[in-house]
């Protein structure tokens, strides 16, 4: 499930916030600290400017329309400092709609998932995603299909999924190790994973493990679907050398914790994401619906606005 709370803080901003014009809005909102490490509180911001600036205008149209015109053929750059008493209960407005979107964005997701998964298909998933999850049980209940589940080595996550999966009966449940994958390819008709981040020019980011996966899928010629939300897209253009991918996590699960000769003598780097540039993705399937990777710089600029927007 997508984690709302960064956008109820802002939502909370426009609501309760002391802020007389648009332009304060915004200076509020960005000056706001980012609590977390992934992008998706800054898409969150990207996205409820972009509402604010695109209320703004609307409200001005309104009352001098004359002059929006001039600004939009003459090429100025609004300042958004002008007092519109409406403009609170717009954005109050345009913030729910946005937010109800964003809830019923998974189970829009889902519901294409027959579109692309047929009858006796066999479908491979890597990483603990409710989207994804969401994406094969939907699915599941028109076909009859194997899933294939690459274990991410941790205990609680794998249990998890593999537990939503076996509560179907039209499913067959097939559970492998990450170093199975490229023998395991060759019977797979579909890979279907989640993003943690989808970059503009079509690489997304992804835990780590899945750009071997996605290595394989190629060499074999087999589809490969990226499952998430639009707000998962960032307009930041991706690359392995970013230094979001430097993160690393707990070895826990790569090494045994009661053995305490072998974590005292061992240096174990156990990487948080990986990054999967465009030419290895098939698809992108969002709740707005699916593109090739090719697109998404379009997506880009049709939720967050021009380059001087962003």
């Amino acid at each position: 499930m997508l984690d709302l709370s960064p956008l109820e803080k802002l939502v909370d901003a426009i609501q309760n916030g002391k802020w007389k014009t648009a332009e304060d809005l915004i200076k509020l909102l960005v000056e706001q600290p980012t609590g977390r490490s992934d992008l998706s509180e800054e898409n969150f911001k990207r996205r409820i400017i972009k509402i604010i600036k695109d209320e703004y205008m609307d409200c001005k149209k309104k009352t001098s329309r004359e002059k929006v015109t001039f600004a939009l053929l003459s090429g100025h750059q609004e300042e958004y400092n002008e007092e519109i008493p409406e403009l609170r209960d717009r954005l109050i407005e345009a913030s729910q709609i946005f937010t109800d979107e964003l809830c019923h964005g998974e189970e829009t997701i889902s519901n294409k998932a027959s579109d692309f998964i047929k009858t006796g298909e066999t479908i491979l998933t890597y990483g603990c995603s409710s989207y994804v999850k969401r994406f094969l049980l939907k699915a599941a209940e028109t076909q009859k299909f194997t899933v294939v589940y690459v274990s991410s080595g941790s205990k609680s996550l794998d249990s998890e999924m593999v537990k939503a999966f076996s509560s179907r009966q039209s499913l067959r449940v097939v559970v492998i190790p990450h170093s199975n994958v490229f023998a395991m390819m060759p019977r797979v008709t579909t890979i279907v994973v989640e993003p943690q981040a989808v970059y503009a020019n079509g690489g997304f980011m992804a835990v780590s493990g899945m750009h071997v996966i996605a290595l394989a899928a190629l060499h074999y010629s087999k589809t490969f679907l990226v499952c998430g939300p639009t707000t998962k897209y960032s307009p930041k253009y991706g690359t392995a050398c970013d230094e979001a991918f430097d993160k690393i996590q707990p070895a826990d699960d790569m090494l045994p914790s009661t053995d305490k000769n072998l974590l005292g003598q061992a240096y174990a780097l156990n990487s948080l994401y990986d990054y999967v540039p465009p030419e290895l993705v098939t698809l992108f399937i969002t709740e707005t619906g699916d593109h090739p990777p090719g697109y998404c710089y379009r997506i880009v600029r049709e939720i967050y606005g021009t380059e001087e927007d962003i």
